[in-house]
């Protein structure tokens, strides 16, 4: 499926250009100018992506995913964390916690904590492979399999854009994003059994010009 993206957005990208061109809306069109290309995604949908061919290696995260019992097990690791009073400082409860910390409701199969915990087995295989270095634990990771945002997977494969970051706008989307730290959240990224490495790295894209 994933693949299927990047074919389409390349036909549609070359057909409006070429359409420009035709219409006069694009002038003197050369070797030595330069076309805008303005690129529009769905929210939520990373791509587990090998990090060395760019080519995606499993069905996206989607915000349009079923995934019941990756909420049952999102609730359980929750529960498990308050009865042991890994939050004991927190006022309120964790889920409500986790909430303001997100911005998103993230027991909801809309966003990805729940649905990396439906697909829990699939991930360990990714973190444990032999050319991985990874530790959850402690959140370190060099595994080849990164988890990249559409608008991150469509500009590094058809735009050629060699750094992997993506904005606080998209990240925040994933339910996986801290947006007291602008960051990936540490506790979620654990529990769900990524490294926040797996994960580009979030940045002000108006100031840095990434794109």
């Amino acid at each position: 499926q994933a693949e299927k993206y990047v074919a389409l957005t390349c036909e549609v990208v070359n057909e409006a250009v070429l359409d420009g061109v035709n219409k006069g809306i694009i002038e003197n069109c050369n070797s030595n100018c330069h076309v805008g290309v303005a690129l529009s995604v769905l929210a939520m949908a990373l791509i587990p992506t090998d990090s060395q061919t760019l080519q995606a290696v499993a069905p996206p995260f989607r915000f349009n995913s079923t995934c019941s019992s990756g909420v049952n097990n999102l609730l359980s690791v929750v529960s498990d964390a308050s009865a042991s009073q890994t939050f004991h400082d927190l006022d309120g409860e964790l889920l409500d916690h986790l909430h303001q910390d997100t911005g998103c409701p993230v027991q909801s199969t809309a966003y990805a904590p729940a649905q990396l915990l439906q697909r829990s087995e699939e991930i360990k295989s990714w973190v444990t492979s032999q050319d991985a270095k990874c530790s959850v634990e402690v959140g370190m990771c060099s595994s080849r399999i990164q988890l990249l945002p559409l608008g991150t997977w469509i500009s590094k494969r058809v735009f050629g854009v060699t750094e992997t970051v993506v904005s606080s706008c998209e990240a925040s989307w994933t339910g996986l994003m801290n947006r007291r730290s602008l960051d990936w959240h540490t506790w979620l990224c654990k529990s769900t059994g990524i490294c926040p490495e797996m994960l580009p790295k979030i940045v002000d894209i108006a100031a840095t010009g990434a794109f």
